[in-house]
């Protein structure tokens, strides 16, 4: 089974917000990978089922991790979302066509991430993740204005 998660078309996008109303993704200041400390942070993920997969009931997992591998868990609390995701198949759909699965944002704001860092949010579905099913960002703050003469 683990090999079949291999067909699937995860797709992970970074914004200042994200939400999700009627199976449509709405990013604003998306497809970044470069931050401030504690500037606004969402991320998005589309899963996007081959047909032969449909219909089998799925785990998806969103995880925030620092760069050494490890869930950031601010005040003892790992920064992740665990999602079920079950994709059926639409009426005329066409047979043979993937189907999406999954879309799903977690906007999370004010983390303590630390400046000059590199973060990941990684993607486990089933608790198999792929490196391709990830995204990678830096946090940097912003340069001081030269002062006025």
């Amino acid at each position: 089974m683990t090999e079949d998660l291999h067909q699937l078309d995860v797709q992970v996008l970074l914004a200042d917000h994200a939400d999700v109303a009627g199976g449509k993704l709405y990013l604003n200041g998306g497809c970044w990978t470069i931050t401030r400390p504690g500037a606004p942070h969402a991320v998005a993920v589309i899963i996007e089922v081959p047909w032969d997969m449909t219909n089998r009931r799925m785990e998806v997992v969103v995880e925030l991790l620092d760069s050494d591998g490890h869930p950031v868990a601010p005040r003892g609390n790992p920064v992740r979302l665990v999602r079920p995701m079950e994709a059926g198949r639409p009426p005329g759909h066409p047979i043979g066509a993937p189907v999406t699965g999954l879309v799903t944002t977690l906007n999370v704001n004010g983390l303590p991430l630390e400046n000059g860092a590199r973060y990941e949010w990684r993607i486990s579905v089933d608790g198999t993740s792929l490196a391709h099913w990830s995204r990678a960002f830096s946090v940097v703050a912003a340069p001081t204005p030269p002062k006025q003469a």
